[in-house]
């Protein structure tokens, strides 16, 4: 975590709406007029026809297969641990049924991407008209638990939660310390189908070289880090604060785990020159692919930066 003017416990309640907006990191869209987003993908199609993106295919776990070009998918999930949040935070689950079937390859292409992601919010938590990929989504049951485990045995049970929206799931303890590496998931199936032995990718530390520590956020602040540079590795930037016309805005950018990033144009005019940060928070996240006739399912593995 970088700075933490405020309370803890309203950080992780930010970061928790944020998860829930962003339309790459956490696979949903807010659908509403408050809520503005940014993104250079326009290149892929839903049809997997065209794309900047090289899937390769790849998968951990023993069900599921490659994710080939032209397949139509209607049911998606993605599973998220995020064990190593300076407070402690709450890994989290989602599984939707898209209104029509999208490529694997398009899908896929949200969680490689080829250049930055920001969403800029002024909303708290979710919005009616709940979207995945920017399509009326229903969300659907994979089961009463989601049991993942390292060589240890068990590591995490995410339990069902049912909200307005449908049914979640979320571990009922936060997760404290590294996670260990090794991990896998087994999904007891549902609406949404059995999975087992799915593999949560290890993921390494995310080591920021600026900003320092109690160093303001601006408009034209530099991002800079130790790059991972693998396939489907991404650094997810959070800001809240003060913008433009004194609003309060939550900031979540996606960005290329390249080493630097910088805020695009549409977000710098949207926080203004004198922006105010009230917290931030830097993550790392590799995601992992699993496909099995028409569901694919995302894990993802983050860890908080250390300087």
């Amino acid at each position: 975590m970088h700075r933490l003017p405020i309370a803890q416990n309203d950080v992780v309640t930010m970061k928790k709406q944020l998860y829930l907006s962003m339309l790459v990191t956490a696979l949903v869209a807010c659908d509403s007029s408050d809520s503005v987003s940014v993104s250079s993908n326009a290149d892929i199609n839903n049809d997997g026809s065209e794309t900047g993106i090289n899937v390769d295919g790849s998968i951990g776990g023993e069900t599921g297969e490659s994710a080939e070009n032209g397949d139509l998918l209607t049911l998606v999930g993605l599973i998220k641990m995020e064990p190593n949040s300076t407070e402690a935070d709450f890994s989290r689950a989602l599984f939707g049924q898209l209104d029509s079937g999208l490529s694997a390859e398009y899908i896929e292409s949200f969680f490689a991407p080829t250049s930055d992601v920001c969403e800029v919010s002024r909303t708290s938590g979710l919005q009616p008209g709940f979207k995945i990929f920017d399509q009326e989504t229903t969300l659907v049951s994979a089961g009463e638990n989601l049991i993942v485990t390292s060589s240890g045995g068990t590591y995490a049970t995410l339990n069902r939660e049912i909200i307005a929206e449908g049914p979640t799931y979320q571990t009922d303890v936060r997760l404290t310390g590294s996670a260990p590496n090794g991990l896998t998931v087994d999904i007891p199936g549902e609406q949404f189908p059995t999975f087992q032995n799915v593999e949560i990718t290890d993921v390494p530390a995310l080591q920021m070289i600026g900003p320092v520590a109690d160093q303001n956020v601006s408009a034209s602040t530099e991002f800079t880090w130790v790059p991972n540079n693998v396939f489907r590795s991404v650094v997810e930037v959070y800001v809240g604060g003060v913008g433009a016309n004194g609003e309060t805005i939550s900031i979540g950018c996606t960005v290329v785990d390249d080493g630097s990033f910088t805020f695009p144009e549409s977000v710098r005019s949207e926080m203004g020159g004198d922006f105010d940060d009230d917290w931030s928070a830097y993550l790392r996240v590799v995601y992992n692919v699993v496909q099995a006739d028409d569901a694919i399912v995302f894990t993802a593995n983050s860890v908080e930066n250390t300087q």
